[in-house]
């Protein structure tokens, strides 16, 4: 009985879970142990870091089991290992968030303050995969598939953005030092978004290749190339940046929507991928 519920709802249930996992263990595990304004230790922001990689993942591949038996499970690891595409999709998710990010920050070292100069921080890509390769286990390889039997790409991809970064916003308050302020709010606003941007990209890009693997990558990018290039700044020149940088990113998203509206309109009502995304939601007969 439990199964067939969890079958007939399995979106709800799929972010349930996903917050469930992520979020309850930061209040749990994490909140209770730092001290608000305070930068947590270490060991916590360890801990942050694999509740936020464990909640979508493991959400995903328990959705995926519980709806599509062994038969929905080959089926993400195929699209997890699907790699043979046009490289034209491997520039767009690997030099869309770079770019942008150098051209705003440039721009702004040039003709504002050098202090907006790109940094410059290797470690942010380890991140970036980490994170990527993981969280895209739930989110593209079964929360987007599934929101996409109920809704067309454009309305699922904006759903999905809005709920992905609410989920960040726990990790984010606890990661900040857990202070409540006006401050906080806007610098969680200028996160999210360009947050909602990207998964309209990302959302795109799925549904013209089917591959989660090519998810995973973009996901890297964005988180690595946010943590990797972003410079040291108080908080009022950050916003500008952040701000300036999201505008350009809606460009180019609503761009390329009113492109494929314009010039391909099959596409956004009958997804080249209809049938992967289905697939999740099979019983696996």
């Amino acid at each position: 009985m439990l199964r067939n519920s969890l079958r007939r709802h399995a979106v709800v249930a799929y972010f349930v879970l996903a917050f469930a996992m992520t979020w309850g263990a930061i209040l749990l595990l994490i909140l209770p142990n730092i001290t608000p304004g305070a930068q947590a230790a270490p060991l916590y922001f360890a801990l942050l870091f694999l509740f936020m990689l464990c909640g979508p993942s493991i959400a995903g591949v328990t959705m995926t089991a519980v709806t599509g038996g062994r038969a929905g499970l080959v089926a993400l690891a195929h699209r997890m290992r699907k790699w043979r595409l046009p490289l034209r999709w491997y520039a767009v998710a690997t030099l869309t968030v770079p770019v942008t990010t150098l051209i705003v920050l440039s721009a702004l070292a040039i003709f504002v303050a050098p202090a907006y100069a790109p940094g410059f921080q290797p470690i942010g890509l380890v991140i970036g995969l980490i994170a990527g390769f993981f969280e895209e286990i739930g989110w593209t390889g079964f929360a987007l598939p599934a929101l996409q039997t109920r809704f067309r790409p454009l309305a699922a991809g904006l759903i999905f953005g809005l709920i992905w970064a609410v989920w960040h916003g726990m990790a984010d308050f606890v990661g900040t030092g857990a202070t409540p302020s006006t401050q906080w709010a806007l610098n969680y606003l200028a996160f999210c978004v360009p947050l909602v941007a990207y998964r309209l990209l990302m959302t795109w890009v799925y549904n013209h290749t089917g591959s989660v693997l090519l998810a995973q990558w973009m996901h890297a990018w964005y988180t690595g190339t946010l943590i990797m290039l972003s410079p040291a700044l108080l908080a009022p020149m950050s916003l500008i940046w952040q701000g300036l940088w999201a505008v350009l990113l809606w460009v180019i998203v609503v761009g390329v929507y009113l492109y494929e509206r314009t010039h391909k309109p099959a596409r956004l009502t009958e997804p080249k991928h209809q049938a992967l995304r289905n697939s999740q939601l099979q019983t696996g007969e």
